[in-house]
Formats: C-alpha cells, structure tokens, sequence
C-alpha cells in the first residue's frame, strides 16, 4: 500500500502540532520543577517519563509510516520530518536534564541540611553531657559539703557542751 504525500504531510503536520504542545508541557513541568522544587518529584517526573514515551512512541510511529511512501515521497518524508526529530530530541534531552539537574541541586542541600543538622544534634548531645556531668558534680560538692558541715557543726556543738558543763560543776 503507499500511501500519498499529501496525506503523509497532513500526517507530519499532525505529528509536528502534537509534539509542539507535548514540549510545552514538558517545558510546563520544568518550570514547576524549578519553582517549587520541594513538590512531589516521583509524579512529576512520572509526568515527564510519560510525556517523553509519547513523544519518542510517536516519532516511531510516524518513521514507520515512511516505507509506505515512494522513493520521490520518502525523500520529501525525510526532509520534513528530519527537522522535527532533532528539535524534539534535543527539546526533551535539555528539559530531562534540567530537571534531573535541579533534582540533583535539590538532593545536595537537602544532604547539607541534613548533615548541619547531625551536627548540630552531635552539639547538643555534648553539651547535655557536659551539663549532666557537671550537675553531678555539682551534687556530690553539694553532698560533700552538706556532709562536712554537719561534721563541723556536731564538733562546735561538742565543743560548746564542753565548754559549759565545766562551768556547773558541783
């Protein structure tokens, strides 16, 4: 069966309208990856993996169509449709790796947040274990002293006995 030019161009017209606005999707979700890149980055890049597969699928399907078409035709196919798979290709790498590049932007700060905060954390441990620490010291000296001034007080009261009941002598 071949197919005729004319219908093959309305075909490659189709496909190019399509392709246009799967881009700007693609674009679309780049650029809600860039603002709010805290979003929920497995569905939108799902989004993207399936914008990119329809691209890729249609282009497939479309190249398929090329051996239906005559020599003279296949050759008209080809000047037309070259254009379209390098801007499509090229439009889809640069919007994956944008995107993969911000998700890797993304993944390294939120790697130093983590690790400031593991400091930070390791920080405040250190000084719960030196406050503790000196808390528990702060408790024996306390203990110690309470200790000694009992001792200190039960020898002035010996003392003071001592010295009074001389006085009362019979």
């Amino acid at each position: 069966m071949v197919t005729t030019w004319n219908r093959m161009s309305m075909v490659v017209d189709r496909y190019e309208r399509l392709a246009i606005c799967q881009l700007k999707d693609l674009r679309t979700f780049q650029k809600r990856v860039m603002q709010f890149p805290l979003e929920d980055s497995r569905s939108v890049r799902r989004q993207i993996h399936q914008l990119g597969d329809q691209l890729e699928s249609g282009l497939k399907q479309l190249l398929a169509e090329r051996e239906n078409l005559d020599e003279t035709s296949q050759e008209l196919f080809d000047a037309r449709v070259e254009p379209i798979r390098l801007v499509d290709e090229y439009e889809i790498f640069e919007i994956i790796m944008t995107y993969f590049i911000i998700c890797g932007r993304y993944s390294q700060e939120t790697d130093i947040k983590l690790n400031e905060a593991k400091v930070k954390a390791e920080e405040a441990r250190l000084v719960a274990d030196a406050t503790a620490r000196l808390n528990k010291e702060h408790v024996e000296r306390a203990n110690y002293d309470l200790q000694h001034g009992r001792e200190q007080l039960k020898k002035a009261l010996k003392h003071k006995t001592s010295q009074v009941l001389p006085s009362f002598s019979f």
